[in-house]
């Protein structure tokens, strides 16, 4: 009798009896007495002889018998040591100290937090409270930094529009795309300060730091990191570039009416302009403004002859792109100057201004053209990725007033290691914790 719940349940049958099953349409609950008196240790003097004194009732949740709220009624001897005259409650296999849930829900409830779904998501599928979820995942989950790596890299992602600290900042590494930490802000005092509790012999290991053109990154690597040198990924001053050559084709722009040839080319086509011409199709296509088959190339040789500064802007801006894919780090210091005495001697404001940037992150951008031992430049492209997943983390559970709850999410659900403890934190004391 009762084989299915017993094997369900994981319930010693020389130990535990089934006495009786009681299933309403929206709870079952399960009734086990112990049979056998067991072995019991008093946990204040040690001593193994003790005496019954009373029956305690202890009533457990258990998520994983059935789709419906399932409650199991456990009786348990509270005993009286003979030696210490203390009382304790002999020990079971259905849960830890503290805490109304079996064994097997909270193994179910770590598991499913390892995917990306809510908080709620996981008490709706458990019949029980978000708060319960969050109790056992503070309790047994613990993200501890990882160590630094060789190739660090560091990017920020947005956090929260009321909160303190705007922008949160992660930590990877570049060679085993695992997170190392994510921090509450990416100012510089508080990045300063993170970094100054950590061992200098450990910062001394970091050769190379990755990141985008934020200026706290920068003065980070100088002042914490000693050895470490610093890469501007290619991304992020490309992207300036094109958005040198965009200032000036939507300034020329608005010059022309809506509805002349010249804004037609200006707009229409501004992606294929952005590209770098190595990059565009030489299909033909019909288009209907012109009336007859054209291609990309005859388009923008068209929109450069709307205005000198187009053309100007367009072959800055194309020129640069075929380069960079040329350079070498052997060549890279002789390219990078060329190309920003070039934006300097530009006609063009915007061009004039992105000299200015160059010239500020000239080593970081002659930097980013060392090549790893698979002959590819080092690239924020990982963390970018890793900030797409942070960010549906975020969504699906409509925000986190508490960061290190998310911080400790992110880290249990990207990295691959276990960050399950073996010593879980006493719960009466997280608890108090919390309130404060």
């Amino acid at each position: 009798m009762y084989e299915y719940e017993y094997n369900t349940l994981g319930i010693n049958k020389d130990k535990f009896e089934i006495i009786s099953i009681v299933e309403t349409l929206q709870q079952v609950d399960i009734f086990i007495v112990k049979r056998k008196k067991g072995f019991n240790v008093c946990p204040y003097c040690g001593s193994t002889i003790n005496h019954l004194n009373k029956y305690r009732e202890k009533v457990l949740k258990h998520a994983r018998f059935t789709n419906l709220n399932c409650l199991i009624h456990l009786k348990q001897r509270v005993l009286q040591c003979n030696d210490c005259f203390k009382y304790f409650t002999e020990k079971n296999n259905f849960s830890s100290k503290y805490f109304q849930l079996t064994n097997e829900t909270v193994i179910y409830i770590l598991d499913e937090l390892k995917k990306t779904q809510s908080f709620k998501d996981v008490a709706d599928r458990c019949n029980i409270t978000t708060q319960s979820v969050i109790n056992v995942f503070e309790k047994y989950v613990n993200c501890p930094r990882g160590k630094l790596p060789e190739i660090l890299c560091i990017d920020e992602f947005k956090y929260s529009k009321l909160d303190k600290y705007k922008y949160a900042c992660v930590l990877l590494d570049h060679n085993s795309r695992e997170i190392i930490d994510v921090i509450q802000s990416r100012r510089l005092d508080f990045l300063e300060s993170y970094f100054n509790n950590i061992p200098q012999e450990e910062k001394k290991h970091v050769r190379y730091l990755v990141s985008d053109m934020y200026d706290g990154y920068k003065h980070l690597a100088g002042r914490q990191l000693p050895n470490a040198t610093f890469i501007v990924d290619a991304f992020h001053y490309i992207r300036y570039v094109m958005d040198a050559f965009n200032s000036v084709r939507i300034r020329i722009q608005k010059h022309y009416n809506t509805t002349s040839l010249q804004y037609y080319l200006l707009k229409k086509y501004w992606k294929n302009l952005s590209k770098c011409s190595l990059d565009i199709s030489t299909k033909e296509f019909y288009s209907k403004k012109l009336d007859r088959l054209v291609t990309i190339h005859e388009i923008t040789k068209m929109a450069c002859n709307v205005d000198p500064s187009i053309k100007e802007a367009y072959l800055l801006k194309d020129n640069f792109l075929k380069d960079i894919r040329k350079t070498t780090q052997f060549d890279s210091e002789i390219k990078i100057t060329f190309y920003i005495n070039a934006f300097k001697s530009s006609t063009l404001p915007e061009f004039n201004k992105l000299a200015s940037l160059f010239e500020n992150w000239k080593q970081p951008i002659i930097n980013s053209f060392i090549r790893d031992y698979n002959n590819k430049r080092y690239s924020n492209g990982v963390i970018e990725g890793m900030n797409s997943r942070i960010k549906t983390i975020k969504k699906v559970s409509y925000g986190y007033s508490n960061f290190f709850h998310f911080r400790n999410r992110i880290m249990y659900i990207v990295n691959d290691k276990t960050y399950i403890s073996n010593t879980p934190k006493q719960s009466l004391n997280f608890y108090r914790k919390r309130r404060k």
